[in-house]
């Protein structure tokens, strides 16, 4: 295995992790954050999506009512939907 050269000391950052940003940069990153507040898109400890619950097709339980009906025997009169 090839060994790496060892790199030059570069300056420690400000925050363990942070990388050095332009004033530029900075400055408009300040001016959104001013603008918008103190929203939080992502990272630790923000809410985590919600699961978008998809609905059941009810189609298929007429069949399956039509297929138990047959087993037992019984057949569905036509043109009524509903019994009391």
């Amino acid at each position: 295995p090839r060994r790496r050269a060892p790199r030059a000391a570069a300056a420690p950052p400000a925050r363990p992790g942070a990388m050095a940003v332009s004033a530029e940069v900075q400055a408009a990153r300040d001016k959104l954050k001013a603008r918008m507040g103190d929203s939080r898109t992502g990272g630790k400890g923000t809410a985590r999506r919600t699961k978008v619950v998809k609905h059941q097709n009810h189609g298929a339980d007429d069949k399956q009512l039509q297929a138990q009906l047959k087993r037992l025997g019984m057949n569905s009169i036509p043109g009524i939907e509903e019994v009391n």
